[in-house]
């Protein structure tokens, strides 16, 4: 198909979900891309889209849930990419222009208690602006990553790590730092 009518069709779909999302009380600061299939909201709670957002979803929907009483926020320019699962049942943070891997899954709550009597473990989650998150990694409740931060492919990210971390493995850890200055943009 020619690139040019590809792009056009792009643009044009990503105009139609930011009409239909603001119908459905989604506060869309510009205009989404989307490559591939529009991915799946549900939104019973508070989801911000920041500007020029781009989704790529070519063999793997996307899924953005932000559960009744959640705050979902995704920053400006930020690229998710096949297969991703972002969930809130109360904040989840994500940074303006974050690169969001195949297959990774955000979420700010435990799916099921994990003692009887006891409630699934519910805590906010923040990452920061420039971080990059690699393929299939894992970003579990409570944790923030710093800005310019990269994660692993693959990681299980348990807890929180500073600024410019390159963390990897499962459970997650540090394995060295990024250089950059403090306005440098991943591409």
């Amino acid at each position: 198909m020619n690139h040019k009518i590809r792009r056009y069709r792009r643009a044009i779909k990503g105009l139609v979900v930011s009409a239909l999302l603001r119908l459905k009380g989604v506060k869309v600061a510009d205009r989404i891309v989307i490559e591939g299939r529009s991915p799946f909201f549900l939104v019973e709670g508070d989801l911000k889209l920041c500007s020029r957002i781009s989704f790529r979803s070519l063999y793997g929907r996307i899924r953005i849930i932000a559960f009744k009483g959640a705050r979902l926020s995704i920053g400006a320019r930020c690229f998710i990419n096949n297969g991703c699962i972002i969930e809130s049942r109360d904040e989840v943070e994500i940074g303006d222009h974050c690169l969001i891997g195949d297959g990774v899954q955000i979420m700010d709550y435990n799916y099921h208690q994990v003692n009887k009597g006891s409630e699934p473990r519910c805590a906010k989650v923040r990452i920061g602006r420039n971080v990059w998150l690699a393929n299939r990694c894992l970003v579990l409740p409570g944790v923030s990553i710093g800005d310019h931060s990269v994660v692993g492919a693959g990681a299980v990210v348990t807890k929180s790590f500073p600024s410019r971390s390159i963390i990897a493995g499962n459970p997650a850890c540090l394995v060295g730092q990024v250089k950059c200055e403090d306005d440098w943009i991943r591409h």
